[in-house]
């Protein structure tokens, strides 16, 4: 059902108006566009409704963006979509589900410049091919059978508006993206410390989990250089209170390893640590440092890496996996690869409680299939767990569920997909790169690849 203008409800109206107004001075806002899909009871065909709309937007090279709920406005989930050929337009919106019932409201977003013509806010600059027919045109195809009005709820914030960051759970990728970082840039809170003054040439300080535990065992290691460039190091291992302390060799000073091997899943896995100041610069000795320690369950470790080079899993706390793909020939029949122009999804769920003890959240990762584009997609910094993974594939003809296959040069070693290959549904466990603390860098992640590849 696509609503007509004369019939929107205020509260959509309202809630558009505040998320234009939130854009700045710069931008004005042009059609409204509400339309309604009947999803069922329990909203039971939102997600599939939500990825044919993706899909449909892509294959319009459209770049789709979907946001994450905020429960503190309400059930809304901002979405952006963006067109620059052949010419440019933008749109900004939200999806809100009601109970039998998903509803996608949407505005037009133009320069503050733009004049109107003949009463249509689109102006000769952006007007599109199609100005004449309404922006949920390319969703003709998807009109329900029944029409349903329900309520709207009122306002929304955005994400420039809303002052507490919420991870996001489901991310639709567009054409030029290929990473996914599950956490942004959120950190968990940091747990409170002794506090202690530095002594000279000496490192010391506390290292903790994230509930304010003290973790004993944790390697800290010190490398100091001299005139020569020489080089000497130096490490300890905290004690039951969770304290260590380093004498360090005279010279400029740096932190080469911080690390802790912790029982994991079924074995052992050595976790980097991070500084609790978000510092591990150099330092000199004689004037000695203190320096505490924290386990995160996610997080970034090195940002500026992480802006450079998202795929490199070292960059986050959190765990990491790829996911790949071939695309089918059209060629020939039975290929069991994935045809060009569908969309990929895949799912993790978490199984249990994570390995801090804290309840996960699932996590929905969508990428168009296209020739072309790239076919390997980098899922980065999800909270530490065991997780199930499952993956989908979306054509015209419908969906179906497709098979799992661990792969890449760590496939055989512990950890990763169980089973390995074979299964529509798998149990994930991100391998680390080892068990023995002090054998990764400080303020790092220490995760060996997980590549997983999806067939029908």
């Amino acid at each position: 059902l696509r609503v007509r203008p004369g019939d929107l409800p205020d509260e959509v109206t309202k809630a558009l108006r505040t998320m234009m107004e939130s854009a700045g001075n710069k931008v004005k806002q042009g059609r409204i566009e509400l339309l309604v899909w009947e999803t069922g009871k329990k909203n039971a065909k939102a997600g599939d409704i939500k990825s044919r709309v993706g899909t449909a937007l892509r294959r319009a090279d459209w770049e789709y963006t979907e946001g994450e709920p905020d429960a503190k406005v309400g059930p809304f989930t901002l979405v952006t979509a963006l067109r620059t050929k052949p010419t440019r337009r933008a749109l900004v919106g939200f999806w809100v589900p009601t109970d039998e019932a998903l509803i996608l409201a949407w505005t037009e977003m133009l320069p503050a410049n733009a004049e109107s013509k003949d009463g249509d806010p689109v102006s000769a600059e952006t007007a599109p091919a199609d100005a004449g027919h309404g922006v949920g045109q390319i969703f003709k195809d998807l009109k329900p059978k029944n029409v349903v009005t329900p309520p709207v709820p009122g306002q929304h914030k955005t994400a420039a508006s809303n002052s507490s960051p919420v991870a996001a759970t489901e991310f639709t990728l567009t054409a030029k993206q290929y990473c996914v970082n599950v956490m942004r840039n959120a950190m968990p809170p940091m747990p409170a410390f002794p506090q202690l003054t530095a002594k000279r040439g000496v490192v010391r300080g506390y290292v903790k989990d994230g509930m304010g535990r003290p973790l004993a065992g944790a390697v800290i290691g010190v490398r100091s250089s001299s005139a020569g460039g020489f080089y000497s190091g130096a490490s300890a291992k905290s004690d039951a209170k969770g304290y260590y302390e380093v004498a360090v060799p005279w010279g400029a000073a740096s932190f080469y390893t911080a690390t802790i091997t912790q029982d994991y899943g079924e074995g052992r896995a050595s976790f980097g640590l991070h500084p609790a100041d978000g510092e591990a610069d150099s330092f000199a000795t004689a004037n000695g440092l203190v320096e505490n320690w924290v386990l995160l369950p996610y997080g970034i470790g090195d940002r500026d890496s992480a802006n450079d080079h998202p795929q490199y899993s070292g960059n986050y706390y959190g765990g990491t996996l790829s996911v790949g793909y071939w695309i089918a020939d059209p060629r020939f029949g039975g290929d069991k690869n994935l045809p060009n122009g569908s969309e990929l999804e895949v799912t993790l769920t978490p199984e249990g409680k994570l390995f801090d003890g804290s309840a996960g959240k699932p996590v929905v990762v969508r990428s168009a299939v296209w020739e072309g584009s790239r076919t390997t997609f980098y899922i980065n910094n999800v909270p530490v767990g065991a997780y199930r993974i499952s993956a989908r594939l979306t054509t015209g003809g419908g969906s179906e569920a497709l098979y799992l296959k661990e792969t890449g040069p760590y496939a055989s070693r512990p950890f990763g997909l169980e089973p390995k290959e074979g299964a529509k549904v798998a149990t994930l466990t991100f391998r680390p790169g080892g068990a023995k603390a002090g054998m990764s860098p400080a303020a790092r992640g220490n995760w060996d690849s997980l590549d997983v590849m999806v067939s029908r």
